[in-house]
Formats: C-alpha cells, structure tokens, sequence
C-alpha cells in the first residue's frame, strides 16, 4: 500500500504542474487576445498577431488534464488500512 501513497502524491503533483501550466496559458491567451481587440479596435492591420485559438484549446485541453489528475490523486487510497483478523480455524 505504500506504493499507492506514493502514486497518489506523484499523480497529485503531475495534476497541480499541469494545472499551472494551464494557468500560465491562460493568462497568455488573455494577454494575445488583448492586442488582437486592441488593433482590431484601432482599424490597423498586422501580421506580427497569431491567431490564438490553438493555445486556447490546448490550455482548456491541459485544464481538462489537469483536474482530473488531481480528482484521481485526491481520491486515491492514502494508505493502509488495518485488515480485519481473521478467526482462528477450530
């Protein structure tokens, strides 16, 4: 059983780093789009702005990942419990 709490705990951490990582393209993609109304708002056009729908669905894609590592981490066993004992054979 030790070997499930030590899963549980690397599962767990796996989840929160792709959680952050989430988090991260998220404010990125908020960032890109930002500037895309930004200019499209000014009239103007360029091509140094890259469509961000990719990182959009990549960062719902690893929020998706992400949260069901750490369901599956936090609702692993933690660790051994006692086992009943058994009876005697008469």
């Amino acid at each position: 059983m030790r070997r499930m709490k030590i899963l549980s705990r690397v599962v767990l951490i796996a989840g929160a780093v792709v959680l952050a990582a989430a988090a991260a393209l998220l404010i990125s993609n908020i960032w890109n789009i930002q500037m895309i109304y930004q200019v499209a708002m000014a009239n103007k056009s360029t091509a140094s702005i890259n469509d961000p729908l990719p990182m959009v669905l990549l960062s719902a894609g690893l929020s998706a990942v992400g949260g069901f590592l750490v369901g599956l981490a936090l609702t692993m066993p933690k660790g051994k419990k006692d086992a009943p004992v058994a009876a005697k054979a008469k």
